[in-house]
């Protein structure tokens, strides 16, 4: 006979699984700042609600487990855009690196570019960091950026300049 305590870790371990989908799907990767954070945050949600499924015999599991998924990645999500708004360290990125929609037209660039990637992980400031995703990503326009960023488009692109030649430096010496 399975207790409740038994139960509980029994249904955290067979879900957990949604808390790394979520965190692969808001596109944050083990590199990032926020991965620890928000594995932490998807664990008490998934543990609140677990204990609300063992205490409801009347849940649908099937239901409860795509609104489970939803739920974690929401506050993910949401906890990530708070701390972008507040200037903290969080940087949406496709595995940890690439945006969806930047498409590469053959396997050289694509080498070439998660190359870069490993100097811009290893070498960049969390804030470079940001602004360097920030500028690959083509959803956004340099004026989208420069008011996201607060400051002038003059401004922005004497940041990329600066962003160019530091990465440009570390290629050739790294």
């Amino acid at each position: 006979m399975i207790n409740d305590s038994q139960r509980r870790i029994q249904l955290f371990n067979q879900y957990q699984k949604m808390i790394y989908s979520a965190l692969k799907k808001a596109n944050v990767s083990l590199l990032d700042e926020d991965y620890e954070d928000l594995v932490q945050l998807g664990s008490v949600i998934l543990l609140e609600q677990i204990d609300e499924l063992l205490h409801d015999p009347s849940i649908d599991q099937t239901k409860w487990q795509g609104y489970m998924f939803q739920k974690i990645y929401w506050k993910m999500i949401d906890t990530l855009r708070k701390r972008r708004v507040n200037g903290d360290h969080a940087t949406l990125t496709k595995e940890g690196i690439l945006p969806d929609s930047l498409i590469f037209p053959n396997l050289e660039e694509k080498i070439f570019f998660k190359e870069l990637m490993m100097i811009v992980e290893n070498y960049l400031t969390p804030k470079e960091r940001r602004l360097f995703y920030d500028l690959v990503n083509p959803e956004l326009s340099r004026r989208q950026l420069a008011k996201n960023y607060g400051i002038s488009p003059k401004t922005l692109y004497r940041h990329q300049h600066l962003l160019k030649e530091k990465i440009k430096k570390l290629a050739i010496w790294g």
